[in-house]
């Protein structure tokens, strides 16, 4: 599974929670992130803030600490369910070191739903969404179909007890090594993002049903419009999805598509000073404009990634340059769309 030399000391992977301690208002709501720490200590911050009102201090608590037997890697963030817990997946560790999908209570009950094999049911599982029938849909990206070299990844969707169902088995032509997790469209359907296969080897994007039913909507060609799709959707408020991709003909794009599978380049990057690599999805604000982040370059001189706002006509401004007096290095998880406010998630905190 996942072979990483950034991702070390897996005793040290653990679930925290952060407390607010004094509010304005009673009202809470959760924000997740996921952040990689100095020395890779990977950990998953719960973050529990007053609804359009500020926490004036905070502090910290674990929630789980990680070992191989109960997953590797949570590198995706949790999904809240109908329940109250929260649900998430591992890339590796488990049984057969295929990965998991776990619940957790927000007091740190942790269970262990669902050990992936590596083989028809898929390996490498990526986020959860919660869908209109109570369970939860996902990804894998090996798996299945055993015509990849690693199997081309398959999709399901499991229980809150932990009964999981394959509805799907990617194929070679429809695309796969499905990493980018789902959206739930407002047509009912789930879409995502294959990074590979294809017509031309360089990814799709897909609509997949309830029932598991897959079609491919649009298949990268590796040049302007970009290759490998990676990051999570957006269906924005004019119906289209916009998304990024972290290669092409230069490091990286952001694309629009219609529903019906045209899409259009709106980005291609080229000029350092933009950044390089949005491996990240996209959000809307409140403005219309849509909101996200490069893994690299910048202003000049730091390298480190930056914050940028795009319109649906594909204009793009770069928003702030991540320099590394803050120990910060790449945005690599995205922008939170928040009430009152905007903030980052999902840092590579490093030395």
């Amino acid at each position: 599974m996942l072979q990483d030399k950034h991702y070390k000391n897996r005793n040290k992977v653990v679930l925290v929670k952060l407390h607010a301690s004094r509010y304005r208002c009673s009202a809470r709501r959760y924000f997740v992130g996921l952040n990689l720490l100095a020395r890779q200590v990977l950990f998953l911050a719960i973050f529990i803030a007053p609804n359009a009102c500020h926490a004036q201090t905070a502090s910290a608590s674990v929630l789980h600490q990680f070992q191989p037997s109960s997953g590797d890697y949570p590198i995706y963030g949790v999904t809240q369910g109908g329940d109250g817990n929260l649900y998430g997946t591992t890339v590796s560790g488990g049984a057969s070191n295929s990965g998991v999908i776990y619940k957790l209570s927000t007091d740190g009950a942790f269970t262990l739903l669902y050990e992936f094999t590596g083989g028809s049911d898929g390996g490498g599982p990526s986020s959860l969404i919660a869908g209109p029938d109570g369970s939860f849909y996902g990804t894998t990206s090996e798996g299945g179909d055993a015509s990849c070299a690693f199997g081309c990844g398959t999709a399901f969707k499991v229980t809150s007890s932990g009964t999981l169902t394959t509805i799907h088995s990617f194929s070679n032509a429809e695309g796969f090594s499905s990493s980018s997790g789902l959206i739930l469209a407002s047509d009912g359907n789930f879409y995502g993002g294959a990074a590979q296969g294809g017509a031309y080897g360089d990814g799709t994007i897909y609509r997949l049903t309830l029932a598991g039913d897959v079609r491919t909507l649009y298949s990268f060609t590796g040049q302007a419009d970009g290759a490998s799709p990676g990051a999570p959707l957006l269906e924005a408020s004019d119906g289209n999805f916009y998304g990024t991709t972290p290669a092409g003909t230069g490091p990286g794009t952001i694309f629009k598509m219609a529903p019906s599978g045209q899409l259009t380049s709106l980005f291609a990057y080229s000029d350092p000073e933009h950044g390089d690599f949005p491996i990240s999805g996209l959000v809307q604000g409140s403005d219309g404009e849509l909101y996200g982040t490069t893994s690299e370059q910048g202003a000049s001189g730091f390298n480190n990634g930056t914050v940028f706002k795009i319109t649906t006509s594909g204009t793009l401004t770069t928003l702030y340059t991540f320099y590394w007096r803050q120990r910060r290095r790449g945005a690599h998880r995205g922008a939170i769309a928040g009430k009152r406010w905007q903030f980052l998630r999902d840092h590579d905190f490093r030395r």
